[in-house]
């Protein structure tokens, strides 16, 4: 079983159900509200943590959006740094969408990785990231001229 669905599978096996209601109402995410959309388990921080340490070696770029939404840029760019060379578009879209949402909050954070990495990131990644700025600037990352 590929690591993924290894751990979607134990994921489905510690959901809380009460828990997840719980929080679902504390987070908003009804229709309208600023969480809509957001699925909870309701799996405790403690538990969490020690299933991330046994998976820690999978790239899971989608965990730090969390990090990203209060601001905490560190752990997202670290793994997206280790990902620059990965070969599954995927990844490439994943990444780049990340970096994007770091951008949304902080763009002189993400303009300091891209500068750092732009010229040897796959295509994808790169058009992802850069897809909310000025065409002007889009243009000159895509030409490799920043």
């Amino acid at each position: 079983m590929k690591g993924n669905a290894k751990i979607q599978k134990e994921l489905a096996k510690l959901a809380d159900s009460q828990a997840a209601a719980f929080l679902q109402k504390f987070f908003k995410t009804s229709p309208g509200e600023y969480g809509e959309g957001d699925f909870f388990r309701g799996i405790r921080v403690p538990i969490l943590r020690k299933l991330a340490r046994e998976y820690q070696d999978l790239p899971l770029i989608m965990a730090t959006f969390h990090f990203i939404k209060r601001a905490e840029f560190s752990e997202t760019l670290k793994i997206a740094g280790m990902l620059v060379s990965d070969p599954e578009d995927l990844i490439h879209k994943a990444v780049g969408w990340m970096l994007r949402e770091v951008g949304k909050r902080e763009l002189k954070t993400e303009e300091h990785f891209l500068k750092a990495y732009y010229q040897r990131m796959p295509r994808t990644m790169l058009r992802y990231a850069i897809e909310r700025f000025p065409e002007a600037k889009r243009q000159r990352y895509l030409k490799g001229k920043v």
